[in-house]
Protein backbone atom coordinates (compact mmCIF):
# COMPACT_ATOMS: atom_id res chain seq x y z
CA UNK A 1 0.00 0.00 0.00
CA UNK A 2 3.19 2.71 0.64
CA UNK A 3 4.70 1.97 -1.97
CA UNK A 4 1.75 2.62 -4.85
CA UNK A 5 1.08 5.44 -2.50
CA UNK A 6 4.26 6.82 -2.52
CA UNK A 7 4.39 6.14 -6.38
CA UNK A 8 1.30 7.59 -7.44
CA UNK A 9 2.12 10.77 -5.71
CA UNK A 10 5.48 10.67 -6.99
CA UNK A 11 4.04 10.50 -10.96
CA UNK A 12 1.62 13.53 -9.58
CA UNK A 13 4.85 15.40 -8.58
CA UNK A 14 6.85 14.72 -11.66
CA UNK A 15 3.68 15.69 -13.79
CA UNK A 16 3.50 18.94 -12.00
CA UNK A 17 6.76 20.03 -12.37
CA UNK A 18 6.94 19.91 -16.13
CA UNK A 19 3.64 22.23 -15.83
CA UNK A 20 5.49 25.04 -13.88
CA UNK A 21 2.62 26.05 -12.43
CA UNK A 22 3.39 26.34 -7.93
CA UNK A 23 2.12 23.01 -6.91
CA UNK A 24 3.49 19.68 -6.28
CA UNK A 25 4.49 17.02 -3.67
CA UNK A 26 6.59 17.35 -0.03
CA UNK A 27 7.52 14.23 1.87
CA UNK A 28 8.43 14.97 5.10
CA UNK A 29 9.01 11.07 5.85
CA UNK A 30 9.54 8.56 3.21
CA UNK A 31 10.20 5.06 4.92
CA UNK A 32 8.88 1.73 4.37
CA UNK A 33 6.86 1.89 7.54
CA UNK A 34 5.25 5.43 7.29
CA UNK A 35 5.08 8.04 4.47
CA UNK A 36 3.82 11.39 5.43
CA UNK A 37 3.40 14.81 3.45
CA UNK A 38 1.55 16.85 1.63
CA UNK A 39 0.74 16.99 -1.93
CA UNK A 40 -0.42 21.17 -3.12
CA UNK A 41 -2.83 21.53 -6.26
CA UNK A 42 -2.54 25.25 -6.01
CA UNK A 43 -3.07 27.69 -2.99
CA UNK A 44 -6.67 26.74 -2.35
CA UNK A 45 -6.62 22.80 -3.04
CA UNK A 46 -4.01 20.76 -1.50
CA UNK A 47 -4.17 17.53 0.81
CA UNK A 48 -1.47 15.92 3.85
CA UNK A 49 -1.26 12.36 4.49
CA UNK A 50 0.05 10.28 6.71
CA UNK A 51 0.28 6.50 5.90
CA UNK A 52 0.89 3.57 7.73
CA UNK A 53 1.03 0.13 7.57
CA UNK A 54 -1.82 -0.34 9.71
CA UNK A 55 -3.17 3.30 9.24
CA UNK A 56 -4.27 5.96 6.92
CA UNK A 57 -4.90 9.74 7.46
CA UNK A 58 -5.84 12.36 4.65
CA UNK A 59 -6.18 15.65 5.61
CA UNK A 60 -7.17 18.82 4.14
CA UNK A 61 -4.69 21.42 3.73
CA UNK A 62 -6.39 23.30 6.80
CA UNK A 63 -6.04 20.11 8.87
CA UNK A 64 -9.43 19.44 8.64
CA UNK A 65 -9.70 15.54 9.01
CA UNK A 66 -11.22 13.83 6.05
CA UNK A 67 -10.50 10.04 5.84
CA UNK A 68 -9.24 8.11 9.14
CA UNK A 69 -8.38 4.11 8.71
CA UNK A 70 -6.95 2.01 11.52
CA UNK A 71 -6.67 -1.21 12.40
CA UNK A 72 -7.72 -2.26 15.81
CA UNK A 73 -6.71 -5.68 15.61
CA UNK A 74 -7.51 -9.32 14.02
CA UNK A 75 -10.15 -8.74 11.39
CA UNK A 76 -11.07 -5.30 13.17
CA UNK A 77 -10.53 -1.71 11.72
CA UNK A 78 -12.16 1.86 12.71
CA UNK A 79 -12.50 3.89 9.65
CA UNK A 80 -13.74 7.28 10.02
CA UNK A 81 -15.20 9.85 7.01
CA UNK A 82 -15.43 13.23 7.84
CA UNK A 83 -17.37 13.28 10.94
CA UNK A 84 -18.90 9.52 11.01
CA UNK A 85 -16.84 6.27 12.58
CA UNK A 86 -17.34 3.09 11.55
CA UNK A 87 -16.41 -0.20 13.36
CA UNK A 88 -15.87 -2.85 11.24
Amino acid sequence: MLLVAGSLFSVMASSDLEASVPQGLRLTTYFEKQVKGCYNYNQTLGICFDLRKSSMKLLKTTGEKIVFYMELGPNMFYYQVVDQGFIG
